[in-house]
């Protein structure tokens, strides 16, 4: 968590040298010529001659007060404070128009004494601010952390200058004090900002959302109770109504969804845990399966030098002729272009998402114009998903149903077959030099398994995407934890997806198996010289010169100044696909790794 690491290293270094509680506590400057023991709100004149002291920044530690070394530094209940204030930000603050002595009651011109520093903590923390804001005191006394201050005299209470930097005020509804809350409420509740950053809510704030809840949207601030107060906004008594400021019509269902859980722990939810649980061993075992594959691949393809630069047909002229085998018909092209298109901008908007806390996640989600706009980027490209899934269930189930059933069961078919588990144990063999390199038909396995992952993770992925874009009618159904259970699923079917699609099985087998490296065409043109159809798929040759259905898959395709040109938008496009999977690989390997 990098940014969070560093967010909040700012903010704590500011909270330290502004609030410089040591302000009111060490030496005072020659503070206005009255003082206001009783807390009376006096002008601002005459805070200069604070300044002379505590505007100082200090050298090794120490200030000069009347030709006198003197520390910058004073301890009060156990905690060391700078004394110095930066001049320029308490000016521009809600606080800039008053007395320093306004708040800072009891002290007076000289160095202070000790009883007068000693009780600052309560009088110009507490005491100081209520002169001013009554209402707000009266709901901080009422509230779990008033008690705690003012009852059982916890020293580890906030206080209201706790949460309310006192010198560099920031007005509470404001985007900077919106920004500040969660890095404000870590101070004590540390640990609890990793469920809440892991939510949909946390994980928009962190990308720049200014409109998404943070903690006292849901806690409130002043008026913050236990969840097991019936009077608190979280408790089960109230959570629907605090659901309802932003969510409009939400359901008893939908305040049960979760918003601190750790997928990762079972003790934080069994049935969340479970989800998390599988699709890790899923990812797992796919993602170890397709890197062996993929490496032992490579390794044998090189050992027995069938890589070639040069791809067949590379050296084409303008006007030559060739016989080249129809793979691909236009309705499967498209249906490519839609699911490249898709799928990368699906990719790109939703992976910074899921690793929020890192600066290629925030530069994304700047290039797409902010987390909301990557949110809409995010729904066309689904429903664009959605158009080429049904598309293409349709048009397969037409062609099974013109085929009375034999689509599914022959060689043309993506259903796999014992064939299938055959060559998957011939290529390991290959791949150990003991036996021949298996031969196939119209579909690899790989291809298979590509084809049937696409179709069930697209259902998988959009039926719980869907809900999230959904929680008010998903809930009318169906609990709230579902929700949460949709966003385990969602968000880890995603990276199961790129990393089938973008590194292990889809880019290797389409451009960089020996067979068709550096790139194949073939889904673009739609076509592919007969001889490297031959080479590469000789089951289906052979089978169609048998049963004399060889003519009806080739075509004599002239080379023309399109086809050159297109040529080189293929390459293009394959290199620009190549670079965006390996970039996203590394951003996502640099996260996980850091």
């Amino acid at each position: 968590m990098t940014i969070l690491r560093r967010a909040l290293g700012r903010r704590l270094l500011s909270a330290v040298s502004v609030l410089g509680v040591a302000a009111f506590l060490g030496i005072a400057a020659l503070p206005a010529a009255a003082t206001s023991p009783t807390g009376q709100v006096v002008s601002a004149a005459g805070n200069d001659k604070c300044f002379t002291c505590h505007g100082q920044k200090g050298a090794n530690g120490y200030i000069d007060v009347d030709g006198k070394k003197v520390s910058q530094y004073i301890t009060v209940n156990g905690q060391r404070k700078s004394i110095y204030v930066d001049e320029a930000k308490h000016n521009a603050s809600r606080h800039g128009e008053l007395a320093c002595i306004s708040c800072h009651i009891g002290f007076n011109a000289g160095m202070h004494s000790p009883q007068v520093t000693q009780t600052w903590l309560q009088t110009a923390k507490i005491a100081a601010c209520r002169n001013c804001h009554a209402n707000t005191y009266k709901e901080y006394v009422a509230s779990f952390h008033g008690q705690l201050a003012l009852q059982r005299h916890d020293s580890k209470a906030p206080l209201c200058a706790d949460c309310h930097n006192a010198h560099d005020i920031l007005a509470p509804g404001t985007p900077a004090f919106r920004e500040s809350v969660m890095y404000l409420c870590m101070r004590c509740h540390g640990g609890r900002e990793t469920t809440y950053l892991d939510s949909y809510h946390g994980k928009a704030f962190l990308l720049g959302n200014t409109k998404t809840a943070v903690c006292t949207g849901c806690h409130y601030g002043h008026k913050i109770e236990p969840k097991v107060n019936p009077s608190s906004t979280v408790s089960k008594q109230r959570v629907l109504a605090t659901c309802r400021k932003c969510h409009p019509g939400a359901t008893q269902k939908f305040a049960g969804f979760r918003v601190h859980v750790n997928p990762k722990d079972p003790r934080s939810s069994v049935l969340i845990f479970s989800f998390w649980a599988i699709y890790v061993a899923l990812i797992t075992v796919v993602f170890g399966f397709a890197a062996v594959h993929t490496t032992l691949y490579i390794y044998r393809a090189k050992k027995e030098g069938l890589y070639h630069w040069r791809h067949p047909g590379a050296a084409d002229r303008r006007g030559k002729k060739r016989v080249e085998y129809q793979r691909f018909n236009v309705f499967h092209r498209w249906m490519h272009f839609l699911v490249f298109v898709s799928f990368t901008t699906l990719v790109f908007t939703g992976m910074p998402l899921k690793y929020k806390d890192t600066a290629w996640a925030q530069w994304f989600m700047d290039l797409f114009g902010g987390v909301t706009a990557a949110g809409v980027y995010h729904r066309i490209a689904a429903l664009f998903t959605v158009f080429y899934w049904s598309a293409e269930m349709l048009y397969m189930i037409v062609a099974v149903a013109r085929s009375r059933g034999k689509n599914l069961r022959g060689p043309d078919s993506m259903m796999p077959r014992m064939k299938d588990l055959q060559d998957i144990i011939g290529m390991f063999g290959w791949f150990f030099g003991k036996g021949p390199k298996p031969q196939f038909d119209r579909y690899a396995y790989w291809e298979k398994f590509d084809y049937l992952a696409l179709a069930a993770g697209t259902v998988i992925i959009g039926v719980t995407g869907f809900m999230m874009w959904f929680p008010l009618k998903t809930t009318e159904y169906l609990p709230g934890i579902a929700l949460n259970i949709a966003l385990v699923i969602h968000s880890n079917e995603a990276l199961l997806a790129m990393g089938v699609i973008f590194i292990f099985v889809h880019f290797f087998s389409a451009h960089l198996r020996p067979e068709s490296f550096p790139i194949d065409k073939v889904i673009f043109t739609g076509s592919l010289p007969v001889d490297h159809y031959q080479r590469e798929r000789p089951l289906e040759y052979a089978r169609r010169v048998r049963e004399g259905t060889l003519d009806d898959v080739l075509i004599e395709k002239t080379i023309t100044l399109r086809t050159l040109i297109a040529d080189r938008i293929w390459w293009l496009i394959a290199a620009a696909a190549g670079i965006a999977a390996l970039l996203m690989t590394a951003f996502i390997v640099w996260s996980v790794v850091g």
